[in-house]
């Protein structure tokens, strides 16, 4: 069955939630956390994206992302990202390929990062439209 497609409506805010594969940890040391906020800050930029907010958690990223008229935009960013943050822990932990089609293995006495898994929700432009926490 194929997968349905996300929705996308430009100017409006998107809630898109990027998790690590199988939710194993992404982030293990200050540097993963550093090397995706270099990699957001570049990519928001070169796609001309506005990200209203951004949460790092160990095994899952939150960011809030207002879709321009290019609806190719938003998963351009997603792609990049994972795409970069795979390609680092890789390289640091002496692996290749794509982490994100890996069996999880153990994690040897440290949290293991895995690649990402990306959700987006499209956002009420109005505050009060939705539950705050």
């Amino acid at each position: 069955m194929p997968r349905q497609a996300r929705v996308i409506v430009p100017g409006l805010p998107h809630h898109i939630v990027q998790r690590g594969h199988n939710r194993q940890a992404v982030f293990v040391e200050t540097r993963d956390y550093e090397y995706y906020l270099t990699n957001l800050r570049e990519w928001k930029i070169t796609l001309g994206l506005e990200v209203y907010s951004y949460c790092l958690m160990t095994n899952h990223v939150h960011l809030v992302v207002r879709a321009t008229d290019d609806l190719s935009a938003i998963p351009q960013l997603m792609k990049r990202l994972a795409g970069r943050q795979t390609r680092f822990v890789n390289s640091m932990e002496g692996r290749s390929g794509s982490s994100m089609n890996r069996r999880p293995w153990p994690a040897s006495g440290k949290l293991q990062r895995i690649g990402f898994r990306t959700i987006v929700t499209l956002l009420p432009t109005v505050p009060t439209q939705f539950p705050m926490v």
